[in-house]
């Protein structure tokens, strides 16, 4: 019971509050970006970044530490932006690839269409959590 509490309080700890707040200042600021066909890159550089700090976030945590990390340093793009957008977007691609695959095909099975669709939905928490711990 008590890691439940945890769970809950952890959010509203004075640091973690903090960050807290920063993500979603950043998801309001790509919300923002993302009308804009112009400054896709910049959308794109936001929603990396929110996906390194989530990460970090979860790496820290999945760790035992009991406050919320700092921001990742922006020191290089590939590694702070580019290279959390390609592990999300691996993980979503390999847990819907069957499901993909379905799509595709000229199959028509209400099994295989359920199947393929839970897998993926449970392939990627597992997944995003794993790609976090890296």
């Amino acid at each position: 019971m008590s890691f439940i509490l945890e769970a809950i309080y952890f959010p509203l700890k004075n640091k973690s509050l903090k960050m807290l707040l920063y993500i979603s200042a950043l998801y309001a600021l790509h919300h923002l970006f993302i009308h804009l066909p112009v400054i896709s890159l910049v959308s794109l550089t936001f929603i990396g970044y929110i996906y390194a700090t989530q990460f970090k976030i979860i790496f820290t945590t999945g760790n035992g530490y009991t406050d919320a990390p700092e921001f990742p340093e922006f020191s290089n793009f590939l590694d702070n932006v580019l290279a959390p957008l390609l592990k999300v977007a691996l993980v979503w691609l390999t847990g819907f690839s069957l499901y993909i695959i379905y799509m595709f095909s000229e199959t028509e099975s209400e099994i295989l269409f359920w199947g393929s669709l839970a897998f993926g939905f449970l392939y990627v928490p597992m997944g995003l959590m794993i790609a976090a711990m890296e």
